[in-house]
């Protein structure tokens, strides 16, 4: 083939279908999941534009709540988000103290409630693209129509599986090739395998795992105690799966139970306490001593126990503010 014919053989196609090695777009546009310890732990700083990513785990593991602040990192940037509830559970004033709880109003989130599995891909269908982001909670909760429509006793072998198997590959070429534009972030129910040896799967078959670029892994962890009161409780992250950087990295975050009004859902203060020493914000010594800087008049003030400076740093929302900012250039 000549040049000539291979320029116009090029021609029909666009900058996003073929180009040069040197001439492609390099690394992944993010968008912060909510939680600093967990954009430190993908190794990009969020969840990628253009690609699907799956948050599984048991049951009141956290997904839901990380789902929440990470639509409202999605109104933070200024974009819009699209939450597909196929669980029909999320309650809107939940919903809005979780969003407020990360300092922002949710003007710009949408909930959908979709009635089938074929409306919700009818839905990402329309929007991808057109959103920053889109939630589905939860995969496992999307029913086809041929299950709702038959007998309580009727037999239908995974059949979402095969739903999926048919549909992921169009999602994940409509996510790139409509500009890149609308991070997907899914999440999952786990279920026990059959057999001699117990095993962990999740709903959806196999092709979703291969479609997505980060699987994540949450569980529920210790209680989160003031005063020997249970306030929150923890929840533990684990990148099982992560094409964008290098997987198997861990991450945390509280969750709090709503006692005081002004907190729901994931915390916060108590992330930022996690991830600040790591980039020397906060300085650690020892087991607990922590020594921040006033913004206000530069002086150190030491203060022992990451809940002790947890509890100040919510009592002090100006120092709060001024160390979430340093924290938040120093990660660029």
């Amino acid at each position: 083939m000549s040049d000539k014919e291979f320029e116009k053989a090029l021609e029909k196609y666009n900058q996003l279908t073929i180009a040069r090695l040197p001439d492609m777009p390099r690394g992944f546009e993010t968008i912060s999941t909510g939680c600093l310890s967990l954009d430190l732990a993908t190794g990009i700083g969020g969840f990628p534009r253009g690609a699907m990513v799956e948050v599984y785990g048991p049951e009141q593991g956290g997904k839901s709540v990380l789902m929440y602040a990470f639509m409202a990192e999605v109104q933070r940037s200024g974009g819009k988000g699209l939450f597909i509830d196929t669980e029909g559970k999320s309650d809107p004033d939940f919903i809005t103290h979780c969003i407020s709880t990360q300092g922002v109003a949710p003007d710009d989130i949408y909930v959908a409630h979709p009635e089938s599995a074929e409306q919700t891909v009818e839905m990402l269908k329309d929007f991808i693209g057109k959103v920053d982001a889109i939630v589905i909670d939860s995969l496992a909760s999307m029913t086809p129509n041929a299950q709702q429509q038959a007998d309580a006793d009727a037999q239908h072998p995974a059949l979402l599986a095969r739903l999926l198997g048919r549909w992921m590959g169009s999602i994940a070429n409509m996510l790139y090739s409509r500009d890149r534009r609308t991070a997907l972030v899914f999440t999952n129910q786990v279920r026990q395998g059959f057999g001699t040896y117990s095993y962990e799967t999740t709903p959806g078959g196999i092709t979703k795992n291969h479609a997505c670029i980060m699987r994540i892994r949450v569980r529920r962890s210790d209680p989160v105690k003031v005063d020997k009161v249970e306030i929150g409780v923890k929840a533990e992250l684990e990148l099982k799966k992560n094409q964008a950087a290098q997987p198997g990295a861990k991450a945390e975050y509280n969750i709090l139970f709503g006692t005081d009004e002004t907190y729901y859902g994931l915390d916060p203060v108590a992330d930022l306490v996690t991830v600040a020493p790591e980039y020397g914000v906060i300085e650690l010594k020892g087991a607990g001593y922590y020594t921040i800087y006033l913004s206000t008049t530069g002086e150190e003030m030491p203060i022992r126990g990451k809940n002790a400076l947890t509890e100040w740093l919510r009592a002090n929302p100006v120092e709060l503010q001024a160390l979430r900012k340093k924290t938040l250039e120093a990660m660029k």
